[in-house]
């Protein structure tokens, strides 16, 4: 004979991003739109890869299009970068 029990099980999911710098909130990308693309990736992975397995620690900052185009690109041009927009599409 098998006894089967119900369990209830708390999963974790994306409701919003929301901006470090300035607290605006988006969806899970900061268009809001099913059509719409705006998204920002701005990430620092440390650890060690191997085929089988990998670890390590990571620094993930949420930054809207906002302040990236407002703060960030003009802090990286005052340091001497030069930021270039370019088209994608696919």
């Amino acid at each position: 004979m098998k006894a089967y029990k119900k369990e209830t099980v708390e999963r974790e999911f994306l409701d919003k991003t929301i901006c470090d710098l300035c607290g605006e909130e988006g969806g899970h990308d900061w268009s809001r739109s099913c059509f719409k693309v705006s998204e920002t990736i701005i990430l620092l992975k440390e650890g060690e890869r191997y085929p089988e397995a990998g670890w390590g620690t990571k620094i993930e900052i949420d930054i809207c299009p906002k302040c990236f185009k407002t703060k960030l690109v003009p802090w990286f041009e005052s340091q001497g970068m030069k930021v270039e927009e370019k088209e994608w599409s696919w």
